[in-house]
Formats: structure tokens, C-alpha cells, sequence
């Protein structure tokens, strides 16, 4: 949201102050970066916290915690620049995460 609403805002700028809309595309490309775009070091700190807790404590099945665990140091390995393209793999890997686990857990509460 920080991304749309900033990019509409140096659309309208650039054409009254160019170098003033400049000046707030890049403010705003290091506010988005920072609040996620750059690396994924807290994202994957998280989820390999989490799936190594899962593994310890037996909360989830095995195969979603391994996932978890392979999601996150993906996630940690975006801080290598020159593996920053990972980000696209801990992303969508997440999204397959949090979905599985999602349905373990209200598979769970059902049974």
C-alpha cells in the first residue's frame, strides 16, 4: 500500500517538481525496501524459529516443518546479494506453507 499510494503521489508531483518527485521515488523505494521488499532476514528467522519448534514439540506433521525449515533459510539467504533472486522462492514457498499448515491446524480443531 506504501508502494501505490507513493508511486501516485510522485505521479502527481513530477509533473509540477520533477527533481522534487525524484527525490520522493527514492525516499519512497528505501521506506518500501525496508518494509520488506529488500530481504526477507525477518520472514525467515520466523518461519525457521517456528518449523524448528513444530519439529521439536511435534506440532505439525514432519514434511511441513522440513518445508518450513527449507522456506526460511531461503528466506535468510536473500541477505547474500547474490542470492537475493531466493526472495522469490521464500515468498511463493510461504504462501504453499501457510496454506498447509492452515489446513493442519483446522484439520486438527475438526477432528
Amino acid at each position: 500500500m506504501v508502494a501505490n499510494i507513493g508511486a501516485g503521489l510522485a505521479g502527481e508531483l513530477y509533473g509540477k517538481d520533477p527533481a522534487q518527485a525524484a527525490s520522493l521515488w527514492l525516499a519512497l523505494s528505501l521506506v518500501v525496501n525496508g518494509l520488506g521488499g529488500g530481504n526477507e532476514i525477518v520472514g525467515g528467522i520466523w518461519v525457521s524459529l517456528g518449523s524448528w519448534a513444530a519439529l521439536r514439540a511435534g506440532g505439525l506433521p514432519r514434511a511441513v516443518s522440513y518445508l518450513g525449515a527449507v522456506i526460511g533459510v531461503a528466506g535468510l539467504l536473500t541477505t547474500v546479494p547474490a542470492l537475493k533472486d531466493l526472495g522469490a522462492v521464500f515468498r511463493l514457498g510461504l504462501i504453499v506453507w501457510f496454506v498447509w499448515v492452515g489446513g493442519v491446524l483446522l484439520h486438527n480443531r475438526q477432528s
